[in-house]
């Protein structure tokens, strides 16, 4: 129980005992860290709910918040919000970009960033899931870091660029 059956794309510890991994097999996997077992799977196909099902492509990137929340970005440019502890979808945003999602970071407590091949960095509230803010940096985004205090918002690009993006009251500025 809690193998995948596909290709894994992302590892992530989401706490001092716990990492998750998740795929191609729209899985999410949690493991106890000390034992390497099989904690709980979220499984898209289990996961329909008013909002709609789960996952429809391969996962490739997991944000998990302080409070609970696990976020997580498909190949099909979805990106949904489960509630950790009962594995519910709590959100889900349909067709974020225009193509495909390389990348979300959390920035804030209630900020999320997405980028990818259309160029453009999003930012979202992601408890609501409106778009706060967005930016064209001319060049396909291909990864997303900050700071350990989540103050600076770093953006890789397809053009070895990087941007750098201060968060400072609710506003983004070059």
């Amino acid at each position: 129980a809690g193998q995948h059956t596909d290709t894994i794309r992302v590892i992530k510890q989401i706490n001092s005992n716990q990492l998750v991994s998740a795929g191609d097999d729209n899985k999410i996997v949690v493991w106890n860290i000390n034992s390497m077992t099989h904690v709980c799977t979220f499984e898209s196909s289990s996961a329909e709910t008013s909002i709609g099902h789960g996952h429809t492509g391969g996962i490739r990137a997991i944000e998990t918040t302080n409070d609970g929340f696990l976020i997580s970005l498909d190949s099909n440019r979805n990106i949904i919000t489960w509630l950790a502890s009962s594995r519910i979808i709590s959100s889900k945003i349909a067709n974020a970009h225009s193509s495909t999602i390389n990348s979300i970071k959390l920035i804030t407590d209630d900020h999320l960033a997405s980028g990818g091949d259309d160029q453009i960095l999003k930012i979202w509230n992601w408890r609501t899931f409106s778009l706060e803010n967005s930016f064209n940096l001319g060049s396909v985004i291909t990864s997303l870091g900050s700071t350990d205090s989540n103050n600076i918002l770093i953006v890789g690009l397809e053009s070895g660029v990087c941007y750098c993006f201060f968060f400072i009251y609710f506003y983004f500025k070059i």
